[in-house]
């Protein structure tokens, strides 16, 4: 049985929300969101004009610190050989410190999976639905945003 961490080691826990306006967000009622902002650091990302802003490039970007231009990532479909040139974060961190455990949960399959344009995060991790097909549509993305937050 592994050791659970102590409270004194550090956390990071990074939470991305594809498809709201940062505006939007800071004028909506977020509570725990809040709660989790005022002890840490709530920033927009900024979408250069070398990305479109389409999922798949975005988070490729987020993950990886490079623009499109550079992991290739055009759309949400397509999984390029240029991406796996560029480290995520959650990479980069193993690297660094090596005894280090990362966790990437996502209720997009791509971001963890091995489908369309993924895995963007080399970490892999957990996604609600294991089936992609049963996860396409607004229903289904709430469910799994919710057992993701859960």
């Amino acid at each position: 049985m592994k050791n659970l961490p102590s409270a004194h080691e550090p956390h990071v826990l990074v939470i991305g929300i594809d498809g709201v306006r940062y505006d939007t967000l800071l004028a909506a009622s977020t509570p725990a969101l809040d709660r989790l902002a005022a002890s840490g650091v709530l920033l927009p990302v900024r979408v250069h004009e070398k990305n479109a802003t389409i999922s798949g490039p975005v988070w490729s970007t987020v993950a990886t610190g490079v623009y499109q231009d550079k992991h290739m990532v055009t759309a949400n479909s397509h999984h390029p050989g240029e991406l796996d040139g560029f480290p995520d974060f959650t990479a980069r961190l193993r690297a660094a410190r090596p005894g280090l455990e990362t966790m990437v949960a996502a209720s997009w399959h791509p971001l963890a999976s091995e489908v369309e344009c993924g895995p963007i995060f080399s970490s892999r991790g957990w996604v609600p639905t294991p089936d992609p097909e049963d996860a396409n549509d607004a229903g289904s993305w709430v469910l799994a945003d919710d057992a993701v937050a859960g």
